[in-house]
C-alpha cells in the first residue's frame, strides 16, 4: 500500500481546503503555518479522533503509522489576491 494525498477547493469563502491523506507506511508529516486553522478527522492506530487546531506560528512534524489517514478541513478569511491571512496580534500592557 503507498500512501495517497488528495486535496481540493471549496465552494464555500471561509473553507480554503479539504485535505485526505492516507499513510501506506510509517512516516514524519510537517504541517505549516497557511494563517487557518483546522477541523481535523484523524484515524490513527484504528481509533478515531477529531481535533480542531488553532494557528501555528512554525511547522510542527507529526509521526504517522502504516494505516493512519486524516480528513483536514482548513478555514481562514480570504484576501484580495485569494490568500489567506491571519489576523494580526496585538499585544497589549
Amino acid at each position: 500500500m503507498r500512501t495517497t494525498r488528495s486535496i481540493r477547493g471549496s465552494d464555500h469563502a471561509l473553507v480554503q481546503r479539504i485535505s485526505h491523506v492516507a499513510y501506506g507506511d510509517d512516516a514524519q508529516d510537517q504541517s505549516l503555518p497557511d494563517g487557518c486553522w483546522d477541523l481535523v478527522f484523524m484515524k490513527r492506530r484504528g481509533r478515531l479522533q477529531v481535533l480542531h487546531t488553532g494557528l501555528i506560528t512554525h511547522p510542527v512534524t507529526l509521526g504517522y503509522d502504516t494505516g493512519d489517514e486524516y480528513l483536514s478541513i482548513a478555514f481562514g478569511w480570504p484576501t484580495p489576491a485569494g490568500t489567506t491571512a491571519a489576523a494580526p496580534v496585538r499585544w497589549r500592557r
